[in-house]
């Protein structure tokens, strides 16, 4: 075997190496994904969610959200950083990329947190916005029932 053939042998070696380690470590998680609308009189949110767990228990995606209220409109834009769903239920946390409250507070930079109930029945929570939040500690505000979406896990 040539000194070349060695270093190709070697190189495909720790490429499959790699590859086995990484989809072992996607496949510990579930990604989740898809837009939930909840419609109540003079009330509609909206909560647009792609997300799926890294390496070292964190996570990697984007939310939108929308709220229109009789106070104005409310939305924001933002990263995902943790995502932790046990027994049904989704806890997401991340930080607002950009976005203001109808009243003109400025969200960005802000850290906020949601909780999403999964399965038949869906809902999501508003969202908390907090700057000492506990990662993947959701939102314990009220939920508003999905009337219209889906969110999906795989």
């Amino acid at each position: 075997m040539t000194r070349s053939t060695k270093i190709t042998t070697i190189v495909a070696a720790l490429l499959c190496a790699l590859a086995t380690t990484t989809v072992a470590a996607a496949a510990d998680g579930q990604r989740l994904f898809g837009t939930g609308i909840s419609r109540e009189p003079n009330d509609t949110r909206r909560l647009t969610i792609k997300a799926e767990p890294t390496d070292g228990g964190a996570a990697d995606g984007r939310v939108t959200f929308q709220h229109d209220s009789p106070n104005g409109v409310s939305r924001f834009k933002g990263t995902v950083t943790c995502l932790q769903i046990t027994d049904g239920v989704a806890k997401i946390t991340g930080t607002v990329t950009r976005g203001e409250t109808a009243t003109g507070t400025v969200l960005t930079g802000m850290p906020y947190a949601f909780t999403i109930t999964l399965g038949d029945t869906q809902s999501f929570s508003l969202p908390s916005f907090d700057p000492t939040i506990d990662p993947c500690g959701g939102s314990p505000k009220r939920p508003a029932v999905v009337t219209q979406g889906h969110y999906t896990t795989r």
